[in-house]
């Protein structure tokens, strides 16, 4: 199981490590893009306007949930594009968010 890191400060060209993060959480090449079943996703704080789509979160497995989560004592918010979907959870399973706050405001219906 692998950590890779996002964060405002970053580049979506960057590696995902805590020293180079990721830009985005969900871009072509953004932090999830990385991960694998039973990795974490760890958000540094700040508003992304972003949509989470599963189907580009790997499932984890019981025991071994793919994490996506923001970082301990950070305040993150997902506020997604303005669209009607903020989270699309496709057939997936055993992904855990923690530590994150959804803002569906801009979303339409």
């Amino acid at each position: 199981m692998t950590t890779y890191y996002v964060s405002k400060t970053g580049n979506d060209a960057n590696p995902g490590t805590i020293g180079s993060p990721k830009l985005t959480i969900t871009g072509v090449s953004g932090g999830c893009s990385l991960l694998s079943s039973g990795d974490t996703l760890e958000i540094a704080a700040g508003t992304y306007s972003e949509q989470i789509l599963t189907a580009n979160v790997p499932s984890g497995a019981a025991g071994s949930p793919t994490i996506i989560k923001g970082k301990t004592d950070d305040i993150v918010i997902i506020n997604g594009t303005g669209g009607s979907n903020m989270v699309f959870l496709e057939v997936r399973g055993y992904i855990t968010f923690d530590n994150i706050t959804f803002d569906a405001t801009n979303q339409t219906s």
